[in-house]
């Protein structure tokens, strides 16, 4: 883990053969007899990051795609905690978990932002997973022309943007379609009128 100038180690790990656990062992003494190592600014913080490192579980790093649905088990835990979920934009997401017979397990579906996320259960940090983008996403070209033709035009080099854009939109204004409603309302109220006129006079006589 850490080598000394001269290429000899100073902090090696050894990992257990028939047990899981680690063994750390330091190959010069922390004394300034031994070595000229930095030892008031650099011993706690080396202690620290060694427990660190010792306390950590391996396990392989869970990753997921932004179009699949993702599926965490968690042993040992219940319904009474309260988990939350962190985005990659730092927002915090409540989490609503199902629970079976050997733990909980929660769901989250698509689609997913890329970036990494974090499970807390009680605002302690649970689990660490990563998202990534689908690979269909990253297929050339993004967009198939060929599908929708008739909606897309083309710009040449002697046309600019907004002549372009103008001529575009002529034909899909929608004043033809309103002006079209007023008649029909028009024409429904006069019926109305007419009817109502025609009732009256019958009614009169």
């Amino acid at each position: 883990l850490i080598r000394l100038r001269n290429g000899y180690p100073l902090l090696t790990s050894y990992d257990g053969k028939t047990k899981p656990g680690k063994l750390y062992v330091f190959s010069s003494a922390l004394d300034l007899k031994w070595n000229n190592l930095p030892l008031q600014g650099f011993f706690v913080p080396l202690l620290q990051r060694i427990f660190y490192r010792a306390g950590q579980t391996a396990e392989p790093a869970l990753t997921g795609q932004s179009d699949q649905t993702l599926v965490l088990h968690f042993p040992g835990h219940s319904l009474r905690e309260r988990f939350t979920l962190k985005t990659p934009s730092a927002g915090i997401l409540p989490l609503n978990p199902s629970v079976e017979d050997n733990g909980i397990f929660i769901t989250i579906k698509p689609p997913l932002t890329p970036g990494q996320y974090l499970v807390f259960a009680n605002g302690q940090p649970l689990k660490l997973f990563s998202i990534n983008i689908a690979p269909g996403e990253l297929d050339r070209p993004y967009f198939h022309f060929n599908v929708s033709k008739a909606s897309v035009h083309e710009l040449r080099n002697e046309d600019t943007l907004s002549e372009t854009i103008r001529q575009t939109r002529s034909g899909y204004e929608l004043w033809p379609v309103f002006a079209a409603i007023a008649f029909l309302l028009l024409l429904l109220e006069i019926i109305l009128i007419k009817r109502i006129e025609g009732n009256n006079e019958r009614t009169s006589d």
